[in-house]
């Protein structure tokens, strides 16, 4: 005992320093799990857990409706594009919450409504949050917005007149290029119009939907809403 007496004391003063650091070090800040984008993602992807990844942040900066790593997320789709690193919200999917935030407390119920575009080449000039006026023109003998008597003059390829069936709508989402569509398992042979997402009023959307019916749909991109 003697001869480790000097080792003895210095590994307990260091124990002693050790457990007097524990006590005085502060502790690790508090954190929260979410889900956030692994990678660039485009508008319209069909998330599944390849795309995200758990990221831990502190709570006070954690936006409203942060999805948590439990949520269920195969099969949502992405309304706009997200940056790798970007935490995920019930906002940035097509659903409830998107809508609620677009409505801005209105009070005013919208609905989400897909279009189908007649002219591939209009859809690929859209993007999530454009506000569009939605266009129908239909042969006159088809044209669900004659009321009486027909037109006796068609327009170009015997189509009538261009009708606004849905003013200053916002776009939610617009095809995946790499599909062509919102989900592949949607796609079907004949379907190549480009698919979009509209947010709108439950009329409007009535509308809309008549149109499609019988008229070929395009749209014209308004800089704001008046």
């Amino acid at each position: 005992m003697s001869r480790h007496r000097r080792v003895t004391a210095g590994l307990l003063a260091a124990g002693a320093v050790g457990a007097a650091l524990t006590v005085v070090a502060p502790a690790a800040p508090a954190s929260r799990p979410v889900l956030a984008a692994a990678r660039d993602l485009p508008a319209g992807i069909v998330l599944s857990g390849a795309e995200l990844a758990v990221v831990r942040i502190p709570p006070a900066v954690a936006p409203d409706g942060a999805l948590d790593p439990a949520a269920p997320i195969d099969g949502l789709v992405l309304a706009g594009p997200m940056r790798r690193g970007e935490v995920l919200t019930d906002a940035r999917l097509l659903g409830p919450g998107l809508l609620d935030q677009l409505a801005g407390g209105s009070g005013q119920g919208l609905v989400a409504i897909p279009v189908r575009l007649a002219d591939p080449g209009v859809a690929r000039l859209l993007h999530a949050g454009q506000l569009v006026d939605v266009l129908a023109a239909a042969a006159p003998q088809l044209d669900p917005f004659a009321g009486g008597a027909l037109p006796t003059e068609a327009g170009p390829a015997g189509y009538g007149p261009a009708r606004v069936v849905a003013a200053a709508v916002r776009v939610i989402a617009v095809s995946a290029p790499e599909t062509g569509d919102l989900t592949s398992a949607t796609a079907t042979v004949g379907s190549a119009e480009p698919l979009i997402v509209l947010a709108t009023t439950p009329d409007a959307a009535a509308e809309l939907a008549n149109a499609a019916a019988g008229a070929a749909l395009t749209v014209v991109i308004r800089a704001r809403p008046d």
